[in-house]
């Protein structure tokens, strides 16, 4: 165990449950897939922003329509800089051998606090029943969740600065694996091609 970090063989449904609710006094909580591992770590907010697939007049939007209206330049997006993520071998726990670092593979608990906690539940439960643990995913877990919730870009980044500010009051180091904060600039590409490069773990 590293870090306080408790890796599960089996995701169930009651974790699955636990991982989209948040607790005061419980740490915050973060899913990875494949489904036979979840990751328990960090503090989350005890509130939900309960964010919609929907626009302010109810409309529904098409999945297509709010990734066009919502995806970050390409051409602007980052590069990984080799190095600067410190890989821990010892973290993942697959049934194959991970191209990516964790990141790619987890969902914090400072996202999950971004949507309505029961249509997350049953969206991990979803994807606990859809998964092949055999076989490694094309599509990163954070931007499948960012798709399915329509989550705005802003709103994400806000998200991700309460997470960096907790590892920096609990004196974590943000360049080790188990602590890399997402990087929105990437992710809103919605460009597999740019976010797998981006997230390749590199020996």
């Amino acid at each position: 165990m590293k870090k306080g970090l408790l890796i599960l063989g089996c995701l169930s449904l009651l974790a699955a449950s636990a991982a989209c609710i948040s607790s005061e006094t419980a740490s915050k909580q973060s899913t990875t897939f494949p489904p036979q591992n979840t990751i328990f770590s960090q503090q989350s907010s005890s509130k939900s922003n309960g964010i919609s697939n929907q626009d302010n007049n109810g409309n529904t939007q098409s999945l297509e329509d709010w990734i066009a209206q919502n995806r970050s330049d390409s051409a602007d997006a980052p590069q990984y800089i080799s190095g600067s993520i410190k890989l821990d071998s010892g973290m993942l726990d697959f049934h194959f051998e991970p191209s990516y670092r964790q990141m790619y593979y987890t969902i914090g608990g400072f996202y999950f606090d971004l949507v309505d906690r029961d249509a997350c539940v049953a969206w991990v439960d979803e994807l606990e029943k859809s998964k092949n643990v055999e076989i490694e995913d094309t599509e990163m877990l954070l931007v499948a969740f960012i798709k399915h919730f329509r989550i705005p870009k802003e709103k994400f980044l806000e998200a991700a600065e309460k997470e960096r500010k907790f590892y920096i009051e609990g004196e974590r180091d943000l360049t080790s694996e188990d602590n890399e904060i997402p990087n929105a600039d990437v992710l809103y590409t919605f460009d597999n091609e740019i976010i797998n490069e981006y997230y390749r773990r590199q020996k």
